[in-house]
C-alpha cells in the first residue's frame, strides 16, 4: 500500500472508500469526531495510540501497518501532537435524576468510594434482594466518584433489556456509540473503551447474568475501565467483588430513646411527611418503630408502607402487616411495576429461578427460622 501526500489527506481518502462517515471512523477508534476532523484538516498529526487504532480500524495490512504509522508521525512537525489523554476524553455523565434526598448507608458508601479508587478492584456488584436499594445507593456512589473518572460514569439501566443478546445495544445506546459494519458489537464496544478511564454502572444484571462474560472481555481490553454493577446474584466472575447489600438500621428495644438517628426511620419520616405534612414522629414513634422492624428495614417496604399513611393510621398500617404483607403496594406511576408491591418483588425474583431452585425452596419452606447444611440435606 501506498503512503504519500499529507497524512489528512490520504486518511479522509481511505475512509470514503470504505464508506464510513467522521462519526463513523470516530465512534470505531474510540476518539471524538472533533479528533478526526483535526487529523483529516492536517491540523493535528496522530497521537501512537491513535494511530495504532486507526491502523486496525482501516484495514491495514500487517506488513503496511509499521509504514503507515510511520506515515502519521512523519507529518510536518509545525503540526502539534494530539494528546491522547486530552483528545480522548469525552465526559459521560448519564445517571439518573433522583426525586428524594438521599438517606443513610455512610458505611455502603464509604466501603464503594474505597473499592472504586482501589486498583485492584476492576468489578465491583452490589448484591442484595429486590426493594434493598442497590440502584439508588449504586447512584449515589457513582455521582461522588464521578470526577474520579476521565471519561466519567455512564449508567445503563438493564431492567427491560430481555436477553443477553441484546446487551451490546443497550450498552453502545448508553455510550452514544453506533454500530456498523461487520465487526463484533461486543468488539466495537471492547475497541471504545480501550483508552477510556470511565466508571461503567450496570443497573438490575441478574437476569442476564448468561452475558457476564462479555464484561470480562470489556475488562481484559480496557484497562482503565471499572464496572459497577447491581444484581440480585453475584457474577460469578473471576476478579469480581461483591458486597452484599441489607435493609437499613432499625432501633431496637434499648435505643427506643434514640430512633430519630436511624435510617430506616428517616426513611419513614420522608416518606410519611408527603403523604401527611403535619405526620409527627414523637407520637407515632411505637408504631413507626413496628413498622420498620416487621419490614426489617427494607427501604421499597417503607416507602409503600408510608403511603398509605393517607388512608389509615400508622398503627394500622403495622397491625395489617402483621396479618398480609399484602398491604405493601402502591399503583405509583413513575415506579417500576416490578417494584409496586412487595408480592411482586417476590414474583420477579421467583420467576428467574430454574425449576431445580423453587422445588429446593419450597422444600426449606418448612423452616421457620434458620438452618444448618445437614437439616436441609434432609429435608431438600
Amino acid at each position: 500500500m501506498k503512503f504519500d501526500g499529507s497524512f489528512g489527506g490520504w486518511l479522509k481518502q481511505r475512509r470514503k472508500a470504505l464508506d464510513l462517515t467522521q462519526q463513523e471512523l470516530a465512534d470505531q477508534v474510540g476518539y471524538s469526531v472533533i479528533t478526526i476532523r483535526k487529523i483529516e484538516g492536517d491540523v493535528v498529526r496522530p497521537s501512537k495510540q491513535i494511530a495504532e487504532r486507526l491502523a486496525e480500524v482501516l484495514a491495514i495490512a500487517p506488513d503496511d501497518q509499521a509504514n503507515f504509522k510511520a506515515f502519521g508521525r512523519r507529518a510536518p512537525h509545525t503540526l502539534p501532537v494530539l494528546p491522547m489523554e486530552v483528545e480522548s476524553a469525552r465526559p459521560v455523565h448519564s445517571l439518573p435524576f433522583q426525586l428524594t434526598q438521599f438517606i443513610g448507608r455512610e458505611a455502603e458508601l464509604a466501603h464503594i468510594a474505597h473499592n472504586l479508587t482501589d486498583q485492584q478492584c476492576r468489578l465491583l456488584t452490589l448484591v442484595g434482594i429486590g426493594g434493598v436499594g442497590k440502584t439508588r445507593l449504586a447512584v449515589q456512589a457513582a455521582a461522588q466518584a464521578a470526577n474520579d473518572f476521565a471519561q466519567g460514569v455512564c449508567f445503563v439501566s438493564l431492567a427491560s433489556v430481555a436477553t443477553p443478546d441484546l446487551l451490546p445495544s443497550a450498552i453502545g445506546s448508553a455510550l452514544n456509540l453506533f454500530f456498523y459494519g461487520p465487526e463484533d458489537p461486543k468488539l466495537q464496544i471492547a475497541n471504545y473503551l480501550r483508552e477510556k478511564n470511565l466508571l461503567l454502572v450496570l443497573d438490575n444484571f441478574e437476569h442476564l447474568s448468561a452475558g457476564a462474560g462479555m464484561l470480562a472481555e470489556f475488562l481484559a481490553h480496557a484497562p482503565q475501565l471499572k464496572v459497577f454493577v447491581t444484581s440480585r446474584e453475584r457474577l460469578n466472575l473471576l476478579g469480581e467483588w461483591g458486597l452484599p447489600i441489607e435493609g437499613l438500621p432499625i432501633p431496637d428495644e434499648k435505643n427506643r430513646d434514640e430512633i430519630g438517628s436511624y435510617a430506616a426511620v428517616q426513611l419513614f419520616m420522608q416518606g410519611a411527611q408527603r403523604a401527611q405534612p403535619r405526620f409527627s414522629l414523637s407520637q407515632h414513634a411505637e408504631s413507626v418503630v413496628e413498622i420498620c422492624q416487621l419490614v426489617e428495614g427494607l427501604p421499597l417496604a417503607i416507602e409503600l408502607a408510608t403511603s398509605w399513611l393517607r388512608a389509615i393510621p400508622c398503627n394500622q398500617i403495622a397491625e395489617q402487616i402483621k396479618r398480609n404483607m399484602r398491604i405493601l403496594a402502591a399503583p405509583l406511576r413513575n415506579m417500576p411495576e416490578r417494584h409496586q408491591s412487595m408480592h411482586a418483588v417476590f414474583d420477579h425474583s421467583w420467576a428467574l429461578l430454574s425449576e431445580p431452585d423453587r422445588d429446593v425452596l419450597l422444600s426449606l419452606s418448612v423452616f421457620q427460622g434458620g438452618f444448618d447444611v445437614g437439616a436441609a440435606d434432609q429435608v431438600a
